[in-house]
């Protein structure tokens, strides 16, 4: 049996017009939620009143137009404060290393360094040899990372960089990733893409490192490193544009 007899039409309607607003529709006229639902004004006026009333939305006094109200950002907030990104990583980390071998780290940025938070290996007499440790940012791929993707670091950071670094730099912007061939982790190679959160800034890199000698495919390795940064973005509320 169908269990679409439980919903509720009402609040369903209320939650399409909260999932109307984004980032290109942060206004909205009771006609043009009545649009988006393919519905009249008068009949949504009721459900809209009610989602004013209680905080999730608000109206301006003077074009009456609605926009969500900060009852959503509260409600955001509870749920945001209860997100480890460790525990959301740490699944993908684990079917990274089955499908793929080697080790997959988290990292966070320190204070202009990379700080790993989580390791997953192939090797139990190896495992988290990594958690705690930290490196120099131009020297490992989530470092490179960090200093592609996030605006507010410091220019200090690049002290023992180069103007080949600057290139490269450049290079993982456009590509959205970073790749590390020996400089920290040895013989292996690396790769790191950017997690970013519902905002969408990084707050972390996830990458996997592979001695050379396995890197069957570096694009397949890319691949499976951008789309699991992905998913642990997705994991803490970002949704890219388009």
């Amino acid at each position: 049996m169908s269990r679409e007899r439980y919903i509720n039409t009402s609040l369903a309607k209320a939650l399409k017009i909260l999932d109307l607003f984004d980032n290109e529709r942060r206004e909205l006229s009771l006609s043009d939620l009545a649009r988006g639902l393919g519905l009249r004004p008068g009949s949504i006026y009721p459900i809209v009143y009610t989602l004013w009333r209680h905080g999730y939305l608000d109206r301006h006094p003077d074009t009456k137009r609605y926009r969500l109200g900060l009852k959503i950002l509260v409600q955001a907030g509870y749920i945001l404060s209860g997100l480890d990104i460790r525990e959301q990583a740490r699944p993908v980390l684990r079917r990274l290393v089955r499908e793929l071998g080697g080790s997959a780290t988290l990292s966070v940025l320190g204070e202009e360094e990379v700080i790993f938070v989580e390791e997953e290996t192939n090797s139990p007499m190896i495992r988290a040899q990594l958690i705690g440790q930290r490196a120099p940012l131009h020297l490992t791929a989530p470092g490179k990372v960090f200093l592609a993707f996030v605006e507010a670091l410091n220019p200090s950071a690049l002290e023992g960089g180069s103007s080949e670094l600057l290139v490269e730099l450049e290079e993982v912007r456009a590509q959205g990733y970073a790749v590390e061939s020996g400089e920290f982790h040895g013989h292996g190679l690396t790769v790191a893409a950017p997690v970013r959160d519902f905002r969408g800034e990084v707050v972390a890199a996830l990458a996997v490192s592979l001695p050379k000698a396995q890197v069957k495919s570096k694009k397949k390795l890319v691949e499976a490193v951008k789309e699991a940064a992905g998913e642990v973005s997705q994991a803490l509320g970002y949704r890219p544009k388009g």
